[in-house]
Formats: C-alpha cells, sequence, structure tokens
C-alpha cells in the first residue's frame, strides 16, 4: 500500500510538471527538420568539460532536468520500492526526458554535449521500464540516479 502511495506521488508530481510546460508543436524549425535530436552522435559517447569549463545549457532544458532530478530524488527515498514502482519511475523518467527533448532549442558543441549525458540516460532509462527483476532494477536505477547527478558536473545553466 505504502508503495501504491510514494508511485502515486511520483506520478502526480510528473504529471503536473509536465502539464505546466506542455507544448502542443514544435516551432516552425523542428518541423522543418533543423532541430534534430537524434542526429546528433558521436563515435566515443565521452562526455567531457568544454575546456575545463561547464556546458551551457537553456533555462528551459535546466528546468527539465530540475524536475528530472526532483522526481529521481523522491524515488531515492521511497522505502523499498516494488519491481512495478521501478518500472513507473522509468515510465515517468521516460516522459520528463521526451519532454527535455521536445522542448530543446539548443544548438551547436553546448547541444551535442547535452546528448552525449542523455543517451545513456535514455537506454538505462529504457531498461528501467521494462526491466522484470527487482534487484536489477535498483542496480539500474542506481546508474540512473549517478548519470542524472553528475548532469550539474559537466552544465550550468545560462547567466
Amino acid at each position: 500500500m505504502k508503495n501504491l502511495f510514494i508511485a502515486g506521488i511520483i506520478s502526480g508530481f510528473v504529471l503536473f510538471s509536465m502539464s505546466c510546460h506542455q507544448q502542443e508543436h514544435h516551432n516552425d524549425a523542428d518541423r522543418a527538420g533543423v532541430h534534430d535530436h537524434h542526429a546528433a552522435t558521436t563515435a566515443d559517447n565521452n562526455l567531457t568539460l568544454n575546456n575545463g569549463a561547464k556546458w551551457v545549457v537553456d533555462d528551459v532544458t535546466a528546468d527539465n532536468y530540475d524536475g528530472m532530478k526532483t522526481m529521481t530524488d523522491m524515488f531515492a527515498v521511497a522505502p523499498s520500492p516494488s519491481l512495478s514502482n521501478y518500472q513507473i519511475y522509468g515510465n515517468d523518467m521516460s516522459n520528463a526526458l521526451n519532454k527535455m527533448i521536445k522542448e530543446c532549442k539548443m544548438q551547436g558543441p553546448d547541444h551535442d554535449a547535452l546528448h552525449l549525458w542523455m543517451e545513456p540516460l535514455t537506454g538505462q532509462i529504457n531498461e528501467l521500464r521494462s526491466i522484470s527483476d527487482s534487484a536489477a532494477a535498483k542496480k539500474v536505477f542506481d546508474s540512473v540516479r549517478t548519470r542524472v547527478d553528475a548532469f550539474n558536473d559537466y552544465f550550468t545553466e545560462a547567466q
């Protein structure tokens, strides 16, 4: 019962945060294919600093990240999550990541660096969505949490 309550709180938070910032359509550049999030990949997928400095993200990306961080921190303190709780968290994080991608207007090297952070996270989240073992789910969640926490090591919000 307690696990269902926690899952409900997490799901409610995600739905609330998504409804506050939901956009119905991509801008004209997105519809024209100018801003393709799936094209930004590199061969080694190794995220590094920008010549010793953090990469800069726009305020929309920072806000979306903050929602993902809050959701992850809340889930991390949930007592004994069930397998279905991990799957729900994975679905909620997938929705949050998709929202981040949909609303992103970044371009250039900072945008490419953001994708280096996102790509492993996407795989981890997808794994959680369909995971069938609680012990494995805990390990994957720990990897997600590490990746989410690493964001602030590499990125800063534009001033």
